[in-house]
């Protein structure tokens, strides 16, 4: 729940119009609408670790981003703060609230105006203020997947035939994991993906979930978005947006194996995250719901996220 009054008077956004209406649900938090006399809100009630630091970082890089691309602008607590605290927002986890964007539900991006945005945000002029952290350094090892096969076998949970076929790929994939280069580090989105660019109800695209926003190799982050595409469609997809990209003159190139050590990290610490979501006595239900959700998901068909199958991509975009 959200206390909407609190809310709107922390943030200063009018008197509130009824109270606000759950719309959206996912990894990072649940999404809620809230309409006042001083227009229409997207309070986030954040489900996972928050610091004020972090997110007034993330606050800044969309600052700077929106001389490119179009944004829900964020908004800032009376106090200046970024970040609502749980108790004061009557919500189960801390809040941060940004202007209401209408999304176009009958229209998606394509790849082309995909890879133009991407584009756009890696000309923003952002160095990196940090070291890459290590969810999106360091993958799981074997003794990790062991140990969760084992627990999901004791809980009964169907996820494990999956798992259990998915780890010896996650491993192969993990051997192009390399260090990121320090010098190439800049200020990234790093959650860009079909759910996140939206076409909106006015013709324009949107880019949505800042809140991960940090240290990344933009070769990277391009070869996560890329890989991302050739998941539910044929890799032409990928192949379209690394060209749209280029076009618009983004600077990274996709030039060896090492540039999907990001695609493997993440897919490792995505399964475990879920994996251990599920297993978790203190977890709500819709929140262990959605986690085996995603696990059926990205378990289905491992071989999507193998080393083949990005071997394939690397020499399909060529040099």
């Amino acid at each position: 729940m959200v206390d909407a009054r609190a809310v709107a008077r922390a943030f200063a956004l009018g008197d509130p119009l009824g109270g606000a209406t759950e719309v959206d649900r996912g990894e990072q938090g649940v999404v809620w609408r809230l309409a006042t006399d001083g227009g229409t809100w997207a309070v986030k009630v954040l489900t996972g670790p928050a610091d004020e630091a972090s997110a007034a970082a993330d606050v800044a890089f969309q600052e700077l981003a929106a001389a490119r691309v179009e944004l829900p602008r964020p908004r800032r607590t009376v106090a200046g703060t970024v970040l609502l605290a749980a108790d004061a927002a009557g919500a189960d986890g801390p809040v941060r609230v940004s202007a209401w964007v209408d999304l176009d539900p009958g229209v998606t991006a394509t790849p082309a105006d995909i890879g133009r945005v991407i584009a756009a945000l890696h000309l923003v002029d952002a160095p990196a203020d940090r070291d890459v952290e290590p969810w999106f350094a360091d993958g799981v090892d074997a003794a990790t997947w062991d140990g969760l096969l084992a627990a999901g076998r004791a809980a009964g949970e169907p996820w494990v035939p999956g798992l259990d076929r998915a780890v010896p790929l996650l491993l192969d994939l993990a051997r192009v994991v390399v260090p990121a280069d320090p010098a190439r580090l800049r200020t990234c989105h790093r959650d860009l993906n079909d759910v996140n660019v939206r076409r909106t109800r006015s013709g324009g695209l949107v880019v949505l979930d800042w809140e991960g926003s940090g240290p990344a190799d933009p070769a990277r982050e391009l070869c996560a978005l890329l890989v991302v595409q050739t998941l539910r469609a044929p890799v032409d997809r990928a192949v379209e947006l690394y060209a749209a990209y280029r076009r618009a003159g983004g600077p990274a190139r996709v030039r060896d194996l090492a540039d999907f050590s990001t695609v493997s990290v993440l897919a490792d610490n995505l399964v475990a995250l879920y994996a251990r979501a599920t297993l978790d006595p203190h977890a709500a239900d819709p929140q262990r719901a959605f986690a085996r959700q995603q696990l059926d998901w990205m378990l289905a068909d491992p071989s999507r996220v193998s080393l083949p199958a990005v071997e394939h991509l690397l020499a399909r975009l060529g040099p």
